[in-house]
């Protein structure tokens, strides 16, 4: 996906997807622009660069995803803290029946995926082409995404998840 980093992030998470395919001995490639753009118009042009579209091409390649999950309904997800949605985006996904994001993609309480506005914007694996990684690893935490979890879970949105006690309890009970 595109990056998430903000000037209000203390976090650079495609360095972090870098160490950690290091570590494996696996690679990534980065997406050089943002997760989410202004307007489809903006999306459409940035595809129409060589890099980000050859980028955006090897989605259909991976083989290993490790994911994370964002809770729309604390502020505390680094998707909600970055500038890349304006007020009204995170008042649509938080009046709605949106409860989670994963790769940028938000999903409902059925496990669809946002199509719209925000969906158009997004440079991102969609969740169909993430349910096809053959191995999909999420590293998730925390009680605010408990709910996003089972729903992920249900969804087919990943086969391993890497946790704390806490939340794994949680999920158990």
């Amino acid at each position: 996906m595109g990056r998430i980093n903000s000037i209000n992030l203390n976090i650079a998470s495609d360095m972090v997807v870098l160490d950690a395919s290091k570590q494996i001995g696996g690679s990534s490639h980065i997406i050089h622009c943002p997760a989410i753009l202004a307007s489809k118009n903006d999306v459409i042009s940035m595809k129409k660069n060589p890099v980000v579209s050859q980028e955006i091409a090897l989605f259909d390649q991976i083989d290993l995803a490790i994911v994370g999950i964002g809770s729309v309904n604390t502020d505390d997800s680094m998707i909600m803290q970055s500038d890349l949605l304006t007020k009204e985006d995170i008042t649509f996904l938080r009046n709605g029946d949106y409860v989670g994001e994963i790769c940028g993609r938000f999903f409902n309480r059925n496990g669809e995926e946002l199509e719209g506005d925000i969906a158009d914007r997004t440079i991102s694996i969609t969740l169909n082409q993430l349910k096809k990684v053959p191995l999909i690893c999420m590293m998730a935490s925390g009680n605010e995404k408990i709910e996003g979890i089972r729903i992920a879970a249900n969804a087919g949105f990943f086969h391993v998840l890497i946790t704390d006690e806490e939340t794994a309890k949680a999920l158990a009970g």
